[in-house]
């Protein structure tokens, strides 16, 4: 038996307008290369019930959270559907970075770090990520307000772009850095309590 839980494929409705998520087939199943016309062996569920139907083979190679999971099998030939606390856009950037001839389109620090904890989870190498989460910078105004410039800083340390990250606290001087949820916040996104005694 498998051991993650299996599920029906759920419609992915927003509740307040009853129209489909963009980029969601009517069947709940996010776009092409994992719609449920790919030729998949596998379903990811989203914390926001998307379905991405992937390929076992792909995700055992660049993870060993996965790889464990597809060695346990399944008894009753049915595609396994394993649900993830990930979102839509997380779990579909990070299929498209693990699939060869496809790109992420990653555009707001939300959805970087996301992936920088996704990857960190499942195991998967963030260092091949950078090239995608670096485009992050190009053309932002580090100091447009001091939450961009605290995710600005905290990106650019957690990937270790420390000029990137000096450049950034400049904007950010005026913190209270005695408020724990703000040093929460802090050692959470930067990955690394010694991004706060930098600041």
């Amino acid at each position: 038996m498998f051991p993650y839980q299996t599920c029906s494929i759920l419609p992915c409705v927003d509740e307040d307008s009853e129209q489909l998520n963009p980029g969601v087939d009517r069947g709940g199943f996010g776009p092409t290369p994992f719609d449920e016309s790919s030729t998949g062996d596998c379903i990811l569920q989203t914390s926001d019930g998307v379905q991405y139907k992937a390929h076992r083979i792909l995700l055992a190679l660049a993870s060993p959270v996965f790889r464990d999971m597809w060695e346990v099998g399944t008894e009753d030939g049915n595609i396994p559907v394993v649900e993830v606390t990930e979102s839509n856009d997380v779990v579909h950037n990070l299929l498209l970075h693990l699939y060869p001839a496809t790109t992420p389109s990653i555009n707001n620090f939300t959805l970087a770090f996301g992936l920088m904890d996704a990857c960190e989870k499942y195991l998967i190498d963030t260092k091949s990520f950078f090239p995608h989460l670096a485009k992050i910078f190009r053309g932002r105004t580090v100091g447009a307000s001091e939450a961009d410039a605290l995710d600005a800083y905290c990106l650019a340390w957690r990937l270790g772009m420390r000029e990137r990250a000096q450049e950034s606290s400049r904007h950010l001087y005026g913190l209270d850095l005695t408020r724990p949820s703000l040093l929460h916040e802090i050692d959470w996104k930067a990955g690394d309590v010694r991004a706060i005694m930098a600041l």
